[in-house]
């Protein structure tokens, strides 16, 4: 069907409903600092990457 494959599209959308109430749960229960570290060194690492900084 185009550019999308049907498996792969599958795939994601049968991991992605349970793992993001799972990372919802998980979420509420680390502490906001803590969340906050890992979400700033997660953006950090995408955007060195979008860079072409790290391959």
């Amino acid at each position: 069907m185009g550019y999308v494959s049907i498996i792969y599209f599958l795939l994601i959308a049968c991991f992605s409903v349970p793992l993001a109430s799972f990372g919802a749960k998980m979420a509420h229960k680390v502490p906001q600092k803590k969340l906050k570290i890992v979400f700033s060194i997660l953006v950090l690492y995408m955007a060195l990457k979008m860079l072409g900084i790290l391959p």
